[in-house]
């Protein structure tokens, strides 16, 4: 339900949100082990590289500000602000349901991927607290709606 500049506005910063990592160093980004402290410091700092980027063009200011929250958590354990709530961009909290998402059903190298529903599972558990409950429910409508999770996994969910 949101208007079509807003989809457009959550379209660019879903394609644009990771810009900020072509500041990293290759090393931490090519990584096949879990990152060092330093290179987590380095790391958290992508959505604000990011943010500075695309703050160049004027007319992004607004898609600028979604990538600059686009790791915030509802709970204010996000990143790089630590924002609460209501004070995370809409259109921030539903790039990070959706990156969440990518990330856990994406192959790995220090981990397997998950299945759509054992990453709806994961969100679920974070609902609340690092995610909009309200955008977890539309991602998992529209993997039904698709086919990718079977109807047996949305009644467990539900129960």
């Amino acid at each position: 339900k949101l208007s079509h500049e807003e989809l457009y506005a959550l379209e660019l910063a879903s394609k644009l949100h990771d810009i900020g990592k072509i500041a990293l160093p290759d090393s931490a980004l090519n990584k096949q082990s879990p990152l060092t402290e330093d290179e987590w410091q380095a790391m958290r700092q992508h959505p604000v590289q990011g943010a500075r980027i695309v703050g160049e063009i004027s007319e992004l200011g607004y898609v600028s500000t979604i990538i600059r929250h686009h790791h915030e958590r509802l709970d204010g354990s996000g990143y790089p602000d630590g924002l609460i709530g209501p004070a995370i961009p809409y259109m921030s909290r539903i790039i990070a349901v959706a990156d969440a998402f990518e990330a856990m059903t994406s192959e790995r190298a220090y981990r397997d991927r998950l299945s759509p529903s054992e990453a709806l599972n994961e969100l679920r558990h974070y609902s609340n607290t690092h995610y909009q409950p309200e955008i977890i429910d539309v991602l998992e409508q529209y993997l039904a709606s698709n086919d990718e999770i079977a109807s047996d996994d949305n009644e467990k969910m539900a129960a």
